[in-house]
């Protein structure tokens, strides 16, 4: 799904004393299929432009166009409601969200809501459920009875049970230690993965996940887009991210100390990779 925004933007309050501009001159242009983050500090802007996505927002300037619906300012949110079907919200701290008695009728909330007949609904909770490794036999207890990560699990299970095409992921691993971040990041990397027309965009100001888990950037900062590109881009330019209040991941940070002329080449930022590099630094810059 297409999703194109045109000099977008979002006053909160507008036309009270209270008016405060949170986004403003948002161009962005992203294809099906595509792995992108949003990263900027706290107050960046960033959850307010992603929250236009599924229409719980409407522009007060500007254009968004999510596959073949442009909305505009004016437009009424009740007539945005079918884009929540192929544009799935996981906010931060998404176990908050939990509301239902047991774990399969939360999960079961999205398809049902949306239409679905009792069968397919079955389907898509037991394929959901699976998707985010939640035990069968978790399905009739009751999600509050559950641990913290798998109250996370059957809130994002019930994200993916209205099969969206696009998923909006609002720091969706905040509060979680790295082994449960990089669990939770590889798990929406599958999903992605699985159909050629899947998207996700991801919201963080985490640049290690950004760096491994997207592969275009979009950088706010006061309600803009200050930069944008590769990773690999985005990180040729630390003073610029110092600006908007960010730093770069870690392996740059080390790599940029050893070898100042960036002339260093990373695709995963992971530790394995970054060691590889210094390596071949050292020896003098060829083959390992």
């Amino acid at each position: 799904m297409q999703i194109k925004a045109q000099n977008l933007g979002f006053t909160y309050g507008e036309g009270t004393p209270f008016e405060k501009k949170a986004v403003s001159g948002i161009d962005v242009d992203i294809p099906p299929g595509s792995r992108i983050a949003v990263v900027g500090h706290t107050g960046s802007g960033k959850s307010t432009l992603v929250q236009h996505l599924n229409g719980l927002l409407v522009p007060t300037e500007g254009t968004l166009t999510v596959g073949e619906t442009t909305i505009r300012p004016g437009m009424k949110q009740k007539v945005l409601h079918h884009l929540r079907r192929t544009v799935g919200m996981v906010f931060q701290y998404p176990e908050h969200q939990l509301f239902e008695e047991t774990v399969e009728k939360d999960i079961a909330f999205a398809p049902n809501n949306f239409g679905a007949g009792e069968k397919e609904t079955a389907e898509r909770v037991r394929r959901a459920a699976e998707a985010v490794g939640l035990d069968e036999s978790l399905l009739s207890r009751s999600p509050f009875e559950l641990s913290g990560g798998q109250m996370r699990r059957v809130a994002i299970a019930g994200v993916l049970a209205g099969h969206p095409d696009v998923l909006i992921l609002d720091e969706p691993a905040a509060g979680l230690d790295p082994k449960g971040r990089r669990a939770m990041m590889e798990m929406f990397s599958r999903w992605q993965q699985e159909q050629p027309f899947r998207s996700y965009i991801l919201v963080t100001h985490h640049m290690e996940d950004a760096a491994k888990y997207a592969d275009y950037l979009y950088v706010m900062n006061a309600g803009s887009i200050v930069m944008e590109g590769t990773p690999a881009e985005v990180f040729q330019s630390p003073a610029r991210l110092k600006e908007a209040r960010l730093d770069v991941p870690a392996a740059v940070r080390i790599l940029t100390e050893i070898d100042g002329s960036g002339s260093f080449s990373l695709n995963t930022y992971e530790a394995d990779e970054t060691a590889d590099e210094i390596a071949r630094i050292l020896r003098g810059g060829g083959p390992l």
